[in-house]
């Protein structure tokens, strides 16, 4: 029994050590990513949970963007999650969110490890599969998204309860536990990666009912009905408030099929789990969507051992359902290009929901566990050594031969016509990595097969040939960082100094509503966008802007009035074509109480003079706003939705003179402030 605690142990100590000797700046709290969402949404948003969790209250409402909106409302900044509550209440928000990545990093690991051990996994295998899970390209893409982060690692510690019930070990005991993780994971914060990972735990449910208790399926059934009652009623809190505001939003109803499939998996983006950077890296990318969303690679021996995993004699139940599960999280990864996920799509919640490529969660998870079980299989050499050593030799002679092909030859000649030439040298390395790490892999296995390798050292190179493979891959997938002593002053920008000296109300515009920023001059387009304090930045200066950047970014209503200002543009348009949308709607800008705009160009209009510029960043100031409230002496009633948004729409609206109401207020009210309407 102590001989068994002491190997966990080391396991533990091994996969904290990867971890920590990973993330070794960030673990040292010398350096923060800087990158995109992270800098941009998670980090004020952080600083403003942050402050008012110290100051003993819930940051239920946040007062500076749109006109007023329900921050908690969001649900994935996971203001109730446990260990936010913990970090954030003791700690520097900076330290907070770097702890955040290391903790959860480890919990991934070790989680896996210990499901991979409850069934049945040896070690070697179970920590095989906790290095593969929590340095797979999809954790690692989806750095700057710490929600997608912190909800995705609880998934394996859910399956060892449910795996525990199943095997009838204290099963009132795995059932509370099973549901409070399940709760835990709610307030994680991102309901996609939730929904996705309690597909995952229902089908693995049934499925070990069906092979283990056939006979008691009603039973089994109200065991899980209890459960995700207790789950749901810790989570309750967060998703009651989340769903109303779900209704109420740009995504209530529904979104449409091509906006759900928007960042999907294309066919061939595929060959990225073979060649991670074939379509480019966060500076490079040429791929449909961006890097995050598209990158998922697990590594090469991953592969191999995946292989080996799933083809064994048949009869066992775990390699059965995540062979399942790896294929069904694949042709979901499809998006709009498999039948399948346009079904999921007309269910109520999927519909609600875009980037179908985040199926590669399940996929990465299940990859670990039938590389793990591929790893038992080739130490306890469970297939007939000289097929499998003759097999390997002669597809290593191949690959050989192929290489030494493609090298004689040159990749270019490979490539389609008009392919861009200088992708072709960074592909080459690409191609060269990728073929070195997978003859190691087979001649590691050929060298096993025919025992020229003891066990001790077969395991340690195993474990070291798929570290040093996904280390190198993760390297390049990271953010940027940057010293933590630079961000005082990058937080700091010179914009918002500028118009704190405006004691006045009111608010500002970046770029655009639905605009991100456009132009940079900075080195880094981060600090561009810090400058221009696109939502939700402005927020922990306490500066009011007119935008909001959440998933459910607006209220219906809102987004209706967006729809005004964008006067029926695409979804992109450039910098140029913007200008003369603000002197069309200066007047719901008056209403809306925008004094700035801040953006990378001037505007040649009297009422809208540059007053203050940064390195391209604009201040604009808007001579014509409107005080935040104001009386008006007369109305006029517009019942027609469509006539309502026209007349808001168009350059005769005058806010300050009459207000615009959908019916006749019940108030006896003198005809002269009934102003004549023709749209009925």
């Amino acid at each position: 029994m102590f001989k068994k605690f002491e190997h966990q142990v080391l396991s533990i100590t091994l996969l904290i050590s990867l971890v920590l000797l990973f993330f070794g700046k960030i673990a040292c709290m010398s350096e923060a990513f800087f990158r995109g969402d992270l800098i941009i949404f998670f980090y004020p948003m952080k600083l403003f949970y942050a402050e008012a969790l110290k100051s003993f209250h819930l940051p239920l409402w946040l007062p500076y963007n749109q006109c007023g909106f329900p921050l908690f409302a969001i649900g994935n900044l996971g203001f109730l999650y446990p260990i936010n509550l913990l970090l954030f209440f003791s700690l520097p928000v900076l330290i907070g969110i770097n702890l955040t990545y290391i903790i959860h990093y480890i919990l991934a690991g070790v989680f896996t490890y210990f499901y991979a051990r409850v069934i049945n996994l040896p070690q070697i295998s179970a920590i095989v599969s906790g290095i593969i899970f929590m340095f797979s390209g999809f954790l690692l893409a989806h750095l700057q998204h710490i929600d997608i982060l912190t909800t995705a690692i609880w998934l394996p510690l859910i399956l060892i309860f449910i795996e525990k019930i199943l095997q009838g070990n204290k099963t009132h005991v795995y059932v509370i536990l099973a549901g409070i993780s399940i709760g835990i994971q709610i307030l994680a914060g991102h309901q996609q990666i939730t929904l996705y990972s309690l597909i995952c735990v229902s089908l693995y449910f049934f499925f070990g009912v069906l092979c283990r208790r056939p006979h008691q399926i009603l039973t089994s059934l109200i065991t899980f009905i209890i459960i995700m009652l207790i789950g749901f009623g810790i989570g309750a809190v967060q998703m009651i408030p989340t769903w109303e505001l779900l209704s109420l939003s740009n995504r209530g109803g529904g979104i449409s099929l091509e906006s759900a499939s928007s960042f999907n998996f294309s066919p061939i983006t595929f060959i990225t789990f073979i060649l991670p950077y074939f379509l480019g890296d966060l500076t490079t990318y040429y791929g449909e969507g961006n890097f995050e969303e598209g990158y998922a690679y697990i590594g090469i021996f991953t592969l191999v051992l995946l292989l080996f995993g799933i083809l064994r004699k048949p009869g066992n139940r775990y390699i059965y359902f995540f062979s399942f599960l790896l294929i069904f999280s694949g042709i979901l990864m499809l998006g709009s290009n498999t039948p399948l996920y346009t079904i999921l799509w007309h269910l109520p919640v999927f519909n609600a929901m875009r980037a179908p490529g985040r199926f590669a969660y399940l996929l990465t998870f299940s990859g670990a566990i039938l590389a793990g079980f591929g790893v038992s299989h080739l130490i306890n050499l469970t297939y007939n050594k000289k097929i499998v050593s003759n097999i390997l030799s002669i597809f290593l002679i191949l690959l050989l031969t192929c290489g030494g092909i493609i090298s004689l030859i040159g990749i270019e000649r490979l490539l389609p016509q008009g392919f861009f030439l200088d992708r072709i040298t960074s592909m080459q390395q690409d191609v060269f990595i990728s073929f070195a790490f997978l003859c190691l892999s087979i001649t590691l296995l050929i060298l096993w097969t025919k025992q020229k390798l003891g066990l001790v050292s077969f395991k340690f190179l195993i474990v070291t040939l798929i570290v040093i493979d996904l280390f190198l891959s993760g390297l390049n997938a990271l953010p940027p960082t940057v010293k933590m002593a630079k961000l005082p002053s990058i937080f700091a920008p010179q914009t918002a100094k500028f118009l704190l000296q405006d004691k006045d109300i009111y608010r500002t515009m970046p770029v655009y509503p639905g605009i991100v920023a456009i132009r940079s001059k900075d080195n880094d387009s981060t600090i561009t966008l810090i400058k221009l304090l696109t939502p939700e930045f402005n927020a922990w200066l306490n500066i009011s802007n007119i935008s909001m950047h959440s998933g459910l970014f607006c209220v219906q209503h809102w987004k209706e009035v967006v729809s005004i200002f964008r006067a029926g543009t695409p979804q992109s348009i450039k910098e140029d074509e913007v200008v003369p949308l603000i002197i069309k709607n200066s007047q719901l800008l008056n209403l809306f109480n925008v004094k700035y705009i801040l953006f990378t160009l001037d505007i040649n209009d009297d009422r809208f003079p540059t007053v203050f510029e940064d390195n391209g960043v604009k201040i604009i100031e808007n001579k014509k706003v409107l005080p935040r409230a104001f009386v008006v002496h007369n109305f006029k009633v517009i019942k027609a939705k469509e006539k309502m948004l026209e007349e808001l729409g168009s350059r005769e609206f005058k806010p300050e003179q009459y207000v615009l109401l959908e019916e006749k207020p019940p108030l006896n009210i003198n005809s002269n402030s009934i102003m004549s309407s023709k749209a009925k």
